[in-house]
């Protein structure tokens, strides 16, 4: 069985095809650039939980039962600042939740 297209109707069947496909990439590259904002985002203030090591406590004389969490290091690897954390919801797992007090200005 031979299908006879007119021209308009072969014209409007492939503009049709076009802009379907058009509207795919255009998800696509959206969706992808949502994950990359997101992956951007979360890398950039995201923080790996760590904790003091008892020989750590132990050289800062703090005391070995307490929960210290380690914010910063330095490039030698020492704790170069932390919290204590009393509760679990005291964990801090993004640097927007960081509040930098400077003991000199005190």
């Amino acid at each position: 069985m031979k299908i006879i297209l007119s021209r308009k109707k072969k014209i409007i069947i492939l503009s049709a095809l076009i802009l379907i496909l058009v509207f795919i990439i255009a998800f696509i590259l959206i969706k992808n650039k949502n994950n990359a904002k997101l992956a951007n985002n979360s890398s950039s203030t995201a923080l790996k939980i760590i904790y003091l090591s008892e020989r750590e406590k132990s050289k800062l004389n703090i005391k070995p039962e307490l929960k210290i969490q380690v914010l910063k290091r330095n490039n030698q690897g020492t704790a170069t600042a932390w919290k204590i954390i009393n509760n679990d919801s005291d964990v801090i797992s993004d640097f927007n939740q960081v509040k930098v007090i400077n003991p000199s200005s005190k």
